[in-house]
């Protein structure tokens, strides 16, 4: 793959509970063990990765988010990190939660993968957003990067810098309408 000029790969690593993954019948797709091995690889190669989390499945829990999640993602070097919370509209899931009654809204702003729209069942809608902006605080910490940095080929130093400057700033911050703090005190009021 680096032969033929690739620079990285995006992984959609989705989740690091097995009991998620199983949910969403990926738990034979999704290996977190393979992945290790692959981001070895990967990384051995001069190459970047960029994994993709969603939060806020029924399955997760606080460790299965945070402390699991993190864990993993420094074990195996990632490059940057795309973390999404989930439902997506019109999915299985959001008609699931529709029909449970545990959508928080359905204004379209907020359906932006950043803020948590729904109830899950394992975990406070405001413990969900509040972890899901401490993960990225902490997967972006100066000694997580560090960490994170010594799973690279040193030749590709540089580039692993590059992507954790631009990817740093939270896309969360950015989307017009959402004042992250202002969803976050509504959440704690509806606890």
């Amino acid at each position: 793959m680096r032969l033929s000029g690739c620079k990285g790969i995006f992984v959609g690593l989705e989740s690091v509970s097995h009991e998620s993954l199983k949910s969403q019948n990926k738990e034979n797709v999704n290996v977190i063990e393979d992945y290790k091995i692959m981001a070895k690889n990967i990384l051995r190669e001069k190459m970047t990765i960029v994994a993709a989390t969603m939060y806020g499945f029924d399955q997760d829990t606080n460790e299965s988010l945070f402390s699991e999640t993190l864990r993993i993602l420094t074990e195996m070097g990632v490059t940057a990190l795309q973390a999404h919370i989930t439902p997506y509209p019109n999915s299985e899931y959001s008609k699931t939660l529709l029909e449970e009654n545990r959508l928080i809204t359905q204004e379209a702003k907020y359906y932006n993968g950043y803020t948590i729209v729904h109830k899950p069942s394992r975990i406070s809608p405001y413990e969900l957003q509040k972890g899901f902006i401490e993960i990225r605080k902490k997967f972006y910490s100066l000694p997580c990067v560090i960490k994170r940095l010594f799973h690279h080929n040193p030749l590709a130093w540089w580039n692993f810098i590059f992507f954790n400057i631009i990817y740093h700033t939270p896309n969360y911050q950015a989307i017009p309408g959402v004042n992250i703090n202002e969803w976050l005190k509504y959440l704690k009021s509806i606890e």
